[in-house]
Parts: C-alpha cells; sequence; structure tokens
C-alpha cells in the first residue's frame, strides 16, 4: 500500500492560501497538518486533518520536527521569525516556502534591510517555492539569478466548496460594490498613499455608487479601516459609504456574495500617485487574492488596467471588466448598471468560478 504523503503547514499568521491549499490537497488524498501562532479566521475542519497551536517560532519548529513530515510548506507575508526558525534549523525533510508578497517588490522608502535579507534567506534556501504570482520572476530578473528548477506557479484560486450565497435584495436600480482586502491608513502611511483607497471610495459614492468595506485578515487592516478618522469621517458625511467589520472567511463569502461587483483598483492609477516603492514591479508581477475570493462569492469584478497579471487572468478565463481612470471618474453608476443587467457576465462568472476551483489545479 502507498504511504500517504503528509504535509505539515506552517504560518505564524494564517490567512486564506493555507485554507485553500491545504482543501485541495486533501481532494487529491494528501494529509495536510496545520501549525501556526496567531489566530485563524477559517474553520481549520474544513480545511485540515488538524491544527496545532504555538506560541513562539521555536516550539513551531520543536513540533514540526516530532511530527516528521514528508514536507514542511510555510508560509510569510513578507518574513517572518517563525519562517526563519524553520529554514534554518535544517529539518529532516523538504521545505517548501510560499511567499504572500516579494519584499523587493512591495517595501517602500525608507525600508528595512534586515527584513529584505531575511526573505532573500528563505527564497535562496528553500528546497522549492510555491508562488501565488509572477513577482518571483521579476526577483530573478533583477538579482540575476535563476530559480525556474524550483519554483512553482500556483495561484490562490477557488475553494471549490459549495458555500451559501446570500439572497440578492439590492434594489434594481442600485449598485453596490464590495471592497475586502488592505486598508492603508494613508493618513498615517503617506509613503503608501498610492495603494490608499479613500479617493476611490469617494470617487464612487460622489456618483451614488454604494462602497463596502471589509477588512482583510492582517490585525493592522482591522484597526486602521474600522477607526481610522478619513473612513470615519467619510461613513458619517455619505450614506453611500458603509464600514463593516471582520469576518470570518466562511462568513465572508456568503456575506459579499449579495452585491453587484467587488473591486481591484489602484488609487494611483486612477488618480495620477505616483509609487515610492524601492523597485518596481508590484503591479506588473501581482496577483490579487481578492480576485478569487469575489469570484467565489459569485461576484462580477472591475480592474484596473494596470495590474497586468490580474488581467491576462480576466482575458484568459473570459469574465470580469477591466476598467481605466476614465471609467471610474465618469458616468460610472450608468456604466455599471449596465453590467449588472447583462445575464451573458453571470454565466462568465460561474464557469470561471468552476475553471478555477482549487481542486482542478493541486495535481501539478
Amino acid at each position: 500500500m502507498n504511504k500517504r504523503l503528509r504535509i505539515v503547514f506552517i504560518a505564524e499568521h494564517p490567512g486564506e492560501r493555507p485554507a485553500k491549499l491545504a482543501y485541495g490537497l486533501r481532494c487529491k488524498g494528501v494529509s495536510c497538518l496545520l501549525i501556526h501562532i496567531s489566530d485563524l479566521n477559517f474553520n481549520t475542519i474544513a480545511y485540515f486533518d488538524y491544527s496545532i497551536r504555538c506560541y513562539s517560532p521555536a516550539e513551531c519548529v520543536e513540533i514540526a520536527r516530532r511530527l516528521s513530515p514528508d514536507i514542511i510548506h510555510i508560509f510569510s507575508f513578507h518574513t517572518d521569525q517563525t519562517a526563519l526558525a524553520v529554514i534554518n534549523q535544517g529539518l529532516d525533510c523538504k521545505i517548501v516556502y510560499d511567499y504572500k508578497d516579494i519584499f523587493e517588490n512591495t517595501i517602500a522608502y525608507p525600508f528595512d534591510p534586515i527584513l529584505w535579507q531575511g526573505q532573500r534567506t528563505l527564497i535562496e534556501r528553500a528546497d522549492g517555492l510555491c508562488c501565488r504570482d509572477r513577482q518571483i520572476d521579476h526577483y530573478c530578473k533583477v538579482n540575476s539569478v535563476n530559480l525556474n528548477n524550483k519554483c512553482i506557479l500556483f495561484l490562490d484560486y477557488c475553494y471549490g466548496m459549495q458555500l451559501p450565497l446570500a439572497n440578492k435584495t439590492i434594489k434594481a436600480n442600485e449598485i453596490h460594490v464590495v471592497f475586502h482586502g488592505s486598508m492603508i491608513p494613508e493618513d498615517m502611511l503617506p509613503q503608501y498613499s498610492c495603494n490608499g483607497f479613500y479617493l476611490i471610495a469617494e470617487a464612487f459614492v460622489q456618483q451614488k455608487v454604494h462602497v463596502h468595506v471589509y477588512p482583510g485578515t492582517f490585525l493592522v487592516n482591522h484597526l486602521s479601516s474600522k477607526n481610522n478618522p478619513l473612513f470615519k469621517q467619510l461613513e458619517k458625511n455619505n450614506h453611500y459609504f458603509h464600514l463593516h467589520s471582520f469576518l470570518a472567511l466562511e462568513d465572508l463569502l456568503t456575506t459579499i456574495s449579495q452585491y453587484d461587483f467587488g473591486i481591484i483598483l489602484h488609487q494611483g492609477g486612477t488618480f495620477g500617485i505616483p509609487d515610492r516603492y524601492v523597485l518596481d514591479g508590484h503591479h506588473a508581477y501581482g496577483m490579487s487574492t481578492r480576485l478569487f475570493d469575489y469570484l467565489e462569492a459569485g461576484l462580477d469584478v472591475l480592474v484596473q488596467d494596470n495590474f497586468t497579471m490580474v488581467t491576462n487572468l480576466l482575458q484568459q478565463y473570459k469574465f470580469g471588466k477591466i476598467v481605466d481612470s476614465s471609467y471610474i471618474l465618469s458616468d460610472l453608476k450608468d456604466k455599471l448598471l449596465e453590467l449588472k443587467n447583462d445575464a451573458l457576465r453571470k454565466e462568465q462568472i460561474a464557469q470561471a468560478r468552476a475553471d478555477l476551483a482549487v481542486e482542478k489545479h493541486t495535481s501539478k
């Protein structure tokens, strides 16, 4: 009898990606276990054989050593102490590194060279890289290295689980869009204002389009989106803007399914705000996790035209709407009402959701 492959996932701050990947692998008969430190935003039973919460990087390493898996799959936002502890211990198994972002693409001046070097250590010492986007290609180009023999491109994909969808109660003459993900407190971090959201939200509500905001899994996003004076004041002054509380993953997908569109937009591209990244590659090479959340919830999507990898995916799977600044800033509601009433678009979304289900891609 063939031995069942055992993979231990280690994530200091687990997001959606470990859950999706584990679900797809378990559909293929792989045993998946999760070691984590911070709280989870999903039901582990639905995705993992079991999970263990630890309270330090050293404890994560020791538990992983005792479990003696075939593969350790480590997840890190950029670089964190748990991921580095695992990669530096020389555990007796293959280690795969899975990044949220390539640090060199996303940091702005001033940057921390220790964090930069930490991710380089993870990339160079891992036995394999599981890449959610093409940022690793830009890393290789800039640093003149070849990692093709140990990289696999594996998008975030959809869960493929038949989660319940909410009843559509929105009036026919209204448009409700939803934004889920990172909220940049741009009054506190002006160097990242190109990736902020306030000006985009303001442009939508001024055109009588309802905007619903759900913060992402990281604590800073939760706190800044609910407590930032910019957004609190916008909500107070305009009934088209709605701030919502953080939701667990399964509840989030069901809740946002009531809206018309999910949005993936770039404030810098819309309003001419320059990026201040050390390297210029994030928008061309990066992928959006929330694209697949919107798709999972059955929503049509609006994607800014400068997100090259995301727009290429839309064109490949024939769904969503690619928009530029002129589309966003004039007659937006009428344009979106026309899209909302197009029955063919709903069929395209359903087909793309089926084609991008994670279990259809885990065999790679």
